[in-house]
């Protein structure tokens, strides 16, 4: 988010789908959930049921930012999208005081606010700013890039991708077995974002994929059940805990850091001061792994065994790698 230019806000990562595994001293504004691709799906049927589809859109709903997603490999940035453009939106909601959309997004929202959801959709990966923040946290910065292939905005059907992949596979290679095997992997391996908000007293699920926003139903009231922990109950009843998969929950609060400084003035607040240190060492932390994961090492490791080889002083590990590595190249031409 900083790197978008938002300030004012900051990402948990959240451990635990039980009740009180999110504080209450800093409220988040939303949920990011990440979970693959193939339990997402099986999650719509589950989903479905939980809606309040009787009740009537509530007022002011229309004022939600939402956007489709019509390229593939954006769901995750399009999901930060929803829950940052929808900060402060709703007077009845969590509140940011600090919050600072950014020159960059600011603009980006007056252009796209009047726009339908899935056009919206079209300017966002055609935004060059946004391209190149969302280009810049792949694991191959020089070549990683908004898929250039549409996709259709509607209740994804993996099966019957699936099943069309696989047919496509077997009649251009005459193997269908290997190719059930190549999309099954893929699926597999696949992970999708969704942003779950709270909207004038409804929780809703803004998941690009769709067409419209998803009414969870009526939220009970904030000092009866936090907005949050009605959520956590939705997801794990989406999820099978006796077989969990690999999921990820981000929550999106207010940042910490200045209430945190603010407090650390005062002479007796070491506590404070100890968890701004602590705040600002896991930030440390994680522009270190950032950097780190976005570096290229190949020319590196190029010119590292160049110099060895000319040297001579290559090990036995070193050497019977570089023989394994040319086996496996020369075993994938055949």
């Amino acid at each position: 988010m900083a790197e978008l230019g938002v300030k004012g806000l900051s990402v948990l990562e959240v451990f635990s789908l039980f009740e009180g595994s999110i504080s209450s001293e800093n409220e988040p504004v939303g949920l990011i959930l990440c979970l693959p691709f193939n339990d997402y799906a099986k999650s719509k049927s589950r989903s479905g049921a939980l809606r309040d589809t009787a009740a009537a859109q509530p007022e002011g709903a229309n004022s939600m930012f939402f956007c489709n997603q019509v390229i593939a490999n954006a769901c995750g940035t399009i999901a930060l999208m929803h829950v940052i453009m929808n900060v402060n939106r709703d007077p009845t909601g969590p509140q940011c005081p600090g919050f600072d959309l950014g020159p960059e997004l600011s603009r980006h929202l007056d252009f796209v606010e009047p726009l339908q959801p899935s056009v919206r959709g079209l300017c966002l990966s055609n935004d060059m700013f946004l391209r190149r923040v969302h280009n810049g946290f792949g694991n191959l910065p020089a070549s990683m890039d908004f898929a250039d292939e549409p996709v259709t905005v509607a209740e994804p059907e993996p099966s019957t991708t699936a099943r069309s992949k696989r047919k496509k596979a077997a009649d251009t290679d005459g193997d269908a077995a290997a190719a059930a095997d190549t999309i099954t992997q893929m699926l597999d391996s696949a992970f999708h974002f969704v942003a779950l908000i709270p909207f004038h007293g409804r929780l809703w699920e803004l998941d690009g994929l769709r067409a419209d926003p998803t009414d969870l139903g009526t939220l009970p009231p904030a000092d009866t059940k936090p907005w949050y922990n009605v959520a956590l109950e939705l997801i794990a009843s989406r999820i099978d805990l006796d077989n969990p998969p690999d999921l990820n929950l981000l929550a999106i609060v207010p940042d910490p850091v200045p209430k945190l400084t603010k407090t650390a003035a005062a002479a007796e607040a070491e506590a404070a001061a100890r968890e701004l240190r602590h705040e600002k060492e896991l930030r440390a932390q994680y522009e270190g792994e950032r950097i780190r994961a976005n570096f290229n090492y190949l020319p590196f490791y190029h010119d590292f065994l160049a110099e060895v080889a000319a040297e001579r002083e290559r090990s036995d590990v070193v050497a019977r790698a570089i023989e394994e590595g040319f086996q496996a190249a020369e075993d994938k031409t055949k």
